[in-house]
């Protein structure tokens, strides 16, 4: 699947979501091939794990009140993010 197919996919169900009920809210996620470019996001690898990043970025600042600029999350494993973002959320 290409991240572009991917991307449709996963906006499909948030509107199906979005329909079943009243009141609810979410956004989309942008289709542009050339705007995940920027992001060096090209493949679905790619995107799940740019998410899980800005998911960690943006879950412990929160948290915390800072950016884990400590953290070399450019390098960790995708087990490695998933564990940590499981510990951000706890």
């Amino acid at each position: 699947m290409t991240l572009i197919d991917y991307i449709k996919a996963e906006n499909e169900k948030t509107k199906e979501w979005l329909a079943a009920g009243p009141g609810r809210a979410a956004g989309l996620w942008c289709e542009d091939e050339k705007h995940w470019a920027e992001y060096n996001v090209f493949t679905v690898e790619d995107f799940k794990r740019y998410i899980l990043v800005c998911d960690i970025w943006d879950g412990f600042k929160e948290k915390n009140g800072v950016r884990p600029r400590h953290l070399d999350l450019d390098n960790m494993s995708m087990e490695e993010l998933e564990a940590e973002l499981k510990s951000i959320m706890e």
